[in-house]
């Protein structure tokens, strides 16, 4: 039997200054709420471990985001434990600036590897779970820097074509599973005031007083407004930022 309570699943969620960490702590906090939420080495991530400890609608779970094995036993994790999912968060992800010459192709392998295949790993391996939602969600983190259409000239070969390559995926699953109601769609959570903007910054040649970065917390309260917003026929197969405006692909 399925579990009444609605049901999340959000990967990338060790680091507690982090997009993952503080989405999980606030849906913790909701009311009817059951929590999934993964770590590499859940024994080192402590401070969400700790979250766990008080909160017993949170379960952690191992996941290395390009581990179909990882995958695979989380799946089952997620159906003993509640039968279904009704919001998939693929939020893991990974960072390296260059152009494309200045790129390894091992950097470039290894960016799209997690950052585009990992969240398909994913899906794959939970969509059975996913489709037993009578709403299912699935909204991968992706970024600005990914859109063809905004073009923001940024050295960033490797992450922005990882991140446009998740986007067409994603587009594709909204227009292959129709019949199971899934609304697929990928969001842009900000420049966000995180370890990840303190090494892209630099790289990207801006400081912190010209980027002006937001909070995790404006980040995390916008994008938890898009998820509880999202149906089929008005976020599906479309791309938003945390403020709820409507990007181009």
């Amino acid at each position: 039997m399925s579990d009444t309570r609605k049901v999340y699943f959000i990967t990338g969620a060790n680091k507690p200054n982090g997009i993952g960490f503080r989405l999980v702590e606030k849906l913790v906090a909701r009311p009817d709420t059951l929590v999934f939420a993964t770590a590499r080495d859940p024994t080192r991530a402590t401070e969400l471990q700790a979250l766990a400890d008080k909160q017993d609608n949170l379960v952690l779970l191992q996941l290395e985001a390009t581990s179909e094995e990882d995958a695979r036993a989380a799946a089952k994790a997620v159906e003993q434990k509640a039968g279904k999912i009704d919001v998939l968060i693929a939020n893991a992800g990974y960072f390296e600036s260059g152009n494309v010459l200045d790129q390894s192709i091992e950097g470039l392998r290894k960016s799209w590897e997690i950052n585009a295949l990992g969240p398909i790993i994913l899906f794959k391996a939970l969509a059975t779970l996913l489709f037993k939602s009578s709403a299912p969600v699935f909204a991968p983190t992706s970024t600005a820097a990914g859109s063809f259409g905004l073009d923001m000239g940024m050295p960033l070969a490797a992450y922005g074509s990882s991140k446009a390559a998740l986007n067409f995926l994603t587009l594709n699953m909204h227009h292959a599973h129709e019949k199971e109601n899934l609304t697929a769609f990928v969001t842009h959570p900000g420049m966000v005031d995180t370890a990840m903007a303190d090494e892209a910054l630099p790289a990207l040649g801006l400081t912190k007083e010209q980027a002006k970065p937001i909070s995790v917390e404006e980040s995390t309260e916008g994008l938890l407004a898009v998820y509880d917003a999202a149906t089929r026929a008005s976020h599906g197969g479309k791309f938003f930022s945390y403020d709820g405006s409507a990007l181009p692909y």
